[in-house]
């Protein structure tokens, strides 16, 4: 994958770091092009060689362990000045965390032939690698806000996931994956400052949920629906994305957890509103008052004609509105399993109020005067299974 806002295979970078430097002459004959990460390694690598075999001899000859910085200052101010002017003007930050991550990993095998002497250098050039990925990311962060906060935003075509979700998916979810597992030292500390950048994800994160609710609500300013619809697939994007990208991350992930739950509530009560608004109406507030030890006294507060209608409407109307509740699931969810899933939740529930509603007609009647008229629910779970085969 290419995508600028993808790790991908760039990580590979970090499983050899001691592979052989690029030799210039060939690359240019082979016509290969490498990201910045590859140059810097492969420059740094060969610095390393060179220092470990100019080091030992000029303090073998000399005697003197502090004549190397005399010795290589023009050098190693050379290839300072140079990998900062490259960083510099880089917008890549991953990239950048890449080459903070490679140049640390350098160190610590200079530091394991015990050569300290490039110990300046690569402090050097992992606060500047810092600074330029901070400013990168703030600058991310402010074009998030500001087309958020402009004055023409545009309106969306669908409910589909917005390309913007696509990219911080992408983005958010190739920095995590460098702030986890082979990125932690030894100790089981960050290396790649990663409670720094995973706060800066939640703010980025905070800024496309606002982004995402602004656009919504400009579409769609009275359809509370489509807005909800909207973003339960534009989450389950990210969710998506992090599950294949393999990022573990709790703490970042959870809120997207908790908003997705509460968004699809909120469809499932919307989707049996749909179909069954007088049924669920009636349960939530008939139910509290039939707690009485006698179906006369039960009765006193249910009106048998209501009740009657009830149990008829649903009758007639239950299975179409099954029929009714997939096809807008599976039009709505372009994530055939979310979809999936979500039509679980609302085939669930409405077996759950239905059942409410067959508890209360029993607080009231031995023999219920409709009975005839009354759907089983192993008839409706019959009917969902259906469904469920489809699958």
């Amino acid at each position: 994958n290419h995508s600028a806002f993808l790790l991908g295979e760039r990580a590979h970078i970090l499983e050899n770091i001691t592979a052989p430097f690029i030799v210039p002459h060939v690359a240019v004959q082979a016509k290969q092009k490498f990201p910045l990460e590859v140059i810097i390694r492969s420059v740094i690598h060969l610095l390393m060689d060179t220092t470990a075999s100019e080091y030992r001899f000029l303090v073998e000859f000399f005697g003197d362990r502090d004549i190397y910085s005399a010795v290589f200052y023009r050098t190693i101010s050379h290839f300072v000045e140079s990998m900062s002017a490259c960083i510099s003007t880089s917008f890549d930050c991953i990239g950048m965390m890449l080459i903070a991550e490679v140049t640390r990993r350098q160190q610590v095998i200079m530091s394991e032939r015990r050569i300290s002497c490039l110990d300046p250098f690569f402090d050097k050039l992992s606060a500047s690698v810092w600074n330029r990925f901070r400013k990168v990311l703030d600058l991310n962060l402010n074009s998030v806000r500001s087309f958020a906060e402009g004055s023409s935003i545009p309106k969306l075509r669908d409910s589909n996931p917005h390309y913007i979700t696509r990219r911080f998916a992408d983005f958010s979810s190739s920095l995590l994956l460098l702030c986890q597992g082979e990125t932690r030292s030894q100790n089981g500390e960050s290396s790649l400052e990663a409670d720094s950048v995973a706060t800066a994800m939640v703010a980025l994160r905070s800024e496309v949920e606002n982004l995402l609710g602004q656009l919504s609500h400009r579409t769609w300013p009275s359809d509370k629906r489509m807005v909800t619809i909207f973003m339960i697939n534009n989450i389950d994007l990210v969710q998506s994305v992090y599950a294949e990208q393999g990022v573990k991350n709790d703490e970042f992930t959870a809120p997207l957890d908790s908003a997705k739950t509460s968004h699809v509530a909120a469809f499932v009560e919307d989707q049996l509103h749909s179909g069954f608004a007088a049924l669920i109406s009636f349960v939530k507030n008939i139910e509290p008052l039939v707690t009485g030890s006698t179906y006369e006294e039960n009765r006193q507060n249910v009106k048998e004609d209501k009740l009657a209608t009830l149990v008829k409407d649903f009758e007639r109307t239950w299975a179409s509105g099954i029929d009714q509740i997939n096809t807008n699931v599976m039009k709505y969810f372009p994530n055939f399993k979310n979809g999936v899933d979500i039509l679980r939740q609302v085939l669930a529930q409405l077996v759950l109020y239905y059942t409410r509603f067959l508890e209360i007609i029993k607080r009231c009647y031995k023999t219920p005067p409709f009975a005839k008229h009354m759907v089983e629910v192993d008839t409706i779970m019959a009917e969902i299974k259906k469904y469920s085969r489809s699958f």
